[in-house]
């Protein structure tokens, strides 16, 4: 792979131009890519932090192939973040799809996790909640769950 293709074959993003390889085919974000494409919603410093800590990722692993996915038989949650500059909106809608999960959107970069972490965490609880919620029955899962933070608020750290 070189630093111009893209990991997700069909799909392009902003954020995935900053991916770099390095000639052990580790990959890794270059400084504007963290700063400006993978954490972009957080504050400066929790953005520069981010970027003092980010790892590599052995890039060949995005071209393996599962044997076994849990989400094949199991009940699945997804959180997407609408302001992902990483993996594109149709992407992540396409994998929802796929998974047949339950699906929860956040206005907030790739990492919601870091931006909206109350938010987040509820969404983990209510999943916890419904361990047998069936696959078909989405919607009425959804409903279960109340925001807990309106749009754009972030929960306590």
């Amino acid at each position: 792979m070189t630093n111009s293709e893209s990991y997700l074959p069909g799909y392009s993003h902003r954020g995935q131009k900053q991916i770099r390889v390095d000639t052990a085919k580790f990959a890794y974000l270059t400084s504007q890519g963290i700063l400006e494409d993978f954490a972009q919603g957080l504050p400066v410093s929790d953005r520069k932090l981010v970027l003092a800590v980010q790892g590599q990722i052995y890039g060949p692993m995005f071209d393996e192939k599962l044997t076994v996915a849990a989400w094949k038989t199991k009940p699945s949650w997804v959180v997407s973040s609408t302001k992902d500059r990483m993996l594109p909106p149709a992407m992540e809608r396409d994998a929802v799809t796929n998974l047949k999960a339950i699906a929860t959107e956040f206005p907030t970069c790739h990492v919601a996790r870091l931006e909206q972490p109350a938010n987040v965490s509820a969404v983990i609880d209510d999943a916890a909640r419904l361990p047998g919620c069936p696959r078909q029955d989405v919607h009425r899962a959804q409903n279960l769950r109340e925001p807990r933070l309106k749009d754009g608020e972030k929960g306590a750290s």
